[in-house]
């Protein structure tokens, strides 16, 4: 136990346990990301060096035998699953990415309501990030003579679709809107959204079509 609590305090900030996500959750810097390459264990390694470290600058005998003695696969893995419970470690799915207005950048998290920027932050159990860093003084003239080409210059349709952009960013359903863009082909549907998916990032994603053509009676 008190090696799992010396795992917790040198590493505790900077990882979590979420078993519906597929476990072990760690903090890189920008956001919260799976544990694909089992980083944990090389952790739960560095705790016991840590350990060894401690006992040679003390002379501490105990303490060495007591590193030794966590060095074996099975000693550390036991160290891994009691830090599961410890306190703050376990989180529910449903506590990350729950601020639907707050979209991360690799450079910033922006807030979406005030168009204010933050840095990025534990906190914020953020998983997602977009593509592209976010400066808001970024120009992008070939963009606008994009839309401007496809859209026929009609302004009022260009900032609709510019808002349906915006909103389909954020995680708000209030709307209950479902955008669908029509027309003859290669008239610029699929060039608009793959742009607007590579930006997105994490927060884009192809819905299965099925569920939009099943009938409500099966």
């Amino acid at each position: 136990l008190w090696a799992a609590r010396l795992f917790i305090e040198k590493y505790g900030h900077d990882i979590r346990w979420c078993d519906t996500l597929g476990g072990w959750q760690l903090w890189d810097g920008t956001r919260w990301v799976r544990d694909e390459m089992l980083k944990i264990k090389e952790m739960a390694r560095c705790v016991v060096q840590q350990m060894h470290d401690q006992a040679n600058a003390s002379d501490d005998k105990s303490l060495r035998k007591f590193a030794t003695g966590r060095e074996g696969v099975r000693k550390m893995s036991d160290m891994i699953e009691l830090s599961k419970s410890e306190p703050a470690i376990p989180t529910a799915a449903l506590q990350f990415d729950r601020d639907t207005h707050i979209v991360n950048c690799p450079n910033v998290t922006l807030d979406l309501l005030s168009c204010r920027e933050r840095q990025h932050s534990r906190e914020d159990l953020i998983t997602r990030c977009c593509e592209i860093a976010y400066h808001p003084e970024a120009k992008a003239p070939r963009w606008l003579q994009f839309l401007d080409e496809v859209f026929e210059s009609n302004r009022a349709l260009i900032d609709y679709v510019q808002r349906a952009a915006g909103y389909s960013l954020t995680g708000d359903v209030s709307e209950h809107c479902l955008f669908v863009l029509y027309g003859v082909g290669r008239n610029g549907k699929s060039t608009l959204l793959k742009h607007i998916a590579a930006i997105m990032g994490d927060y884009s994603a192809c819905a299965p079509a099925r569920p939009l053509v099943e009938k409500r009676d099966g």
